[in-house]
């Protein structure tokens, strides 16, 4: 019975206290319906071989529960997104150069060594240079959601680059792969590189791949957005080997070669999701577990 208790007191708190203000009270109703069915889980499931029955059964009672790749898909309108060309790949051993080009394009990268600085990823694009460890990857402006930096900078080299364009701007865009080390091979880190302003952005984000452009048209003002995703630090829910967690969908919008995070003004608030996990304990993979539930829905309005 302790441990029922403590799966409710656990649910309640992701569940229940974050519930957006604005959800009228039949959600709110069925909200404790839910939780009810939870409360009365057998706890004699929470054995370390039944925790991955246990996660999915906890999910299954999930209120406003979405699968992420869907809402990823739907949120960012892949569709706006035009493919301009999928580089190819040519070592230059002799220069220590990787060239990344097409018939049109053609981009380079290659690691550089300073004896005081170390290692330092270096990109080329013409007269361009872009030296990756004068930047560093975006973070959420919330503490709740705390910027990770596992791999940056530390022999980065392009995975499947592509050029695209999105309201008429063009881009360089590609996965950075890393040494991972640890919890480390969580990270995933995206780099984006405007044509026309020769401005870099990077993104980075912990165990929440995704085969989608993180790069769109939101709220359809012909304005490139950004989706930026931060990760809460992962609790161990007591009396069970299962982990919770939140995430953070952000927007950021295209300002002058920058992004900036998308504000509303109208309710004085940055728009974003925010979405709760119940996990088996130390298997946060999202490549398995992508049903969520949905707790605060502040989102753009076309």
């Amino acid at each position: 019975m302790r441990f029922c208790l403590f799966l409710f007191l656990g649910l309640s708190l992701h569940l229940t206290s974050c519930v957006n203000k604005e959800q009228d009270r039949s959600q709110a109703s069925q909200k404790q319906d839910t939780l009810q069915k939870v409360y009365k889980l057998d706890s004699s499931n929470a054995k370390p071989d039944k925790n991955f029955d246990l996660a999915n059964e906890l999910s299954s009672h999930f209120v406003n529960r979405v699968e992420l790749d869907s809402l990823l898909d739907k949120i960012t309108h892949q569709e706006k997104v035009k493919v301009l060309a999928e580089l190819s790949e040519k070592s230059d051993d002799e220069n220590k150069w990787i060239s990344y080009s097409d018939s049109v394009f053609n981009f380079k990268m290659k690691m550089d060594w300073d004896s005081s600085t170390g290692s330092n990823t270096i990109f080329l694009d013409g007269k361009t240079r872009i030296s990756f460890k004068n930047y560093a990857p975006i973070c959420l402006n919330d503490k709740n959601f705390p910027c990770e930096n596992y791999g940056f900078n530390a022999h980065n080299y392009i995975d499947k680059p592509k050029v695209i364009e999105v309201c008429g701007k063009r881009f360089f865009y590609s996965n950075i792969s890393f040494m991972c080390n640890g919890v480390g091979c969580g990270c995933n880190i995206t780099f984006i590189y405007d044509l026309e302003t020769h401005k870099p952005v990077f993104l980075e984000n912990f165990r929440v791949s995704y085969e989608g452009f993180f790069i769109s048209d939101f709220d359809n003002d012909n304005i490139p957005d950004l989706l930026v995703i931060g990760q809460s630090e992962v609790n161990k829910m007591k009396g069970f080997d299962l982990d919770e967690f939140e995430i953070k969908l952000v927007p950021y919008t295209f300002d002058k070669g920058k992004f900036k995070e998308k504000w509303d003004n109208r309710y004085q608030r940055t728009y974003c999701y925010e979405l709760y996990r119940v996990n088996p304990y130390y298997y946060q993979c999202e490549q398995i577990y992508r049903t969520y539930s949905i707790t605060k829905d502040n989102w753009l309005r076309n």
